[in-house]
């Protein structure tokens, strides 16, 4: 299968400024664009069902589109905003955020890691 999204289609998909409904619309418009099958139908439910914008889960409809990215991106949600950015070659480390967490400095930021020693 061809990737849909590729690194020449890396940024930002989703800007949270327009609120969480807007973003279910557009985070079930990226999954139609790609597959349309049972278990999108169920995810569309969910995703349009009555739900708090604090209260809503997108795990599933992630991996979804997830599925469709070259191995070298990937779809996460940053600060409520949902972006496609390359994986980078930095290790993985043990964190509720360990895509944008730092382990030299302590703070959440873009990669590339600043380097700096833990506890410096």
């Amino acid at each position: 299968m061809k990737p849909v999204w590729t690194r020449d289609d890396v940024g930002c998909y989703i800007d949270n400024a327009h609120g969480m409904a807007h973003a279910r619309r557009r985070l079930i418009e990226l999954m139609l664009e790609v597959e349309e099958s049972e278990r999108t139908a169920e995810l569309v439910k969910v995703l349009e069902g009555d739900m708090s914008d604090d209260d809503w889960e997108s795990d599933e409809a992630l991996d979804l589109i997830n599925e469709y990215c070259a191995p070298d991106v990937s779809f996460m949600w940053v600060d409520g905003d949902l972006l496609l950015r390359g994986i980078e070659d930095e290790p993985e480390y043990e964190s509720d955020e360990a895509t944008a967490f730092c382990p030299g400095c302590h703070e959440v930021h873009e990669p590339p890691m600043c380097g700096m020693e833990p506890g410096s």
